[in-house]
């Protein structure tokens, strides 16, 4: 599984762009610790919809999100990425009819 987060800005832009990709490769029988990457996607840009593209839309692996509504979005709308299998939690708190929905309280 992988978790992933998006940081957008919007500021004086209409449909604003995807400012920060945050990726958590959870562990493995080969690999028992789990590994995270903070993406600046600017440098990258036109890279990253084939470097990313193969594990988002790859329904073994299962993507993690919080609140993934607009992440989903950006991905496709700034890279051409689809997610496939995805499992977010604050719908799933929500679901739940958990009194808090935050990620910080899920946490605790």
């Amino acid at each position: 599984e992988i978790a992933v987060d998006l940081e957008a800005h919007n500021y004086r832009s209409f449909g604003g762009m995807t400012c920060l990709i945050q990726i958590t490769v959870g562990a493995t029988d080969d690999e028992p610790k789990a590994a995270n990457f903070l993406i600046d996607p600017f440098p990258l840009w036109k890279q990253l919809g084939a470097a990313l593209g193969p594990a988002l839309a790859n329904p073994n692996i299962v993507k993690v999100m919080h609140g993934a509504e607009s992440d989903v979005q950006w991905l496709q709308r700034d890279f051409g990425l689809y997610v496939v299998n995805l499992f977010d939690t604050y719908n799933a708190a929500k679901m739940l009819n958990l009194s808090r929905l935050s990620y910080s309280h899920l946490l605790q």
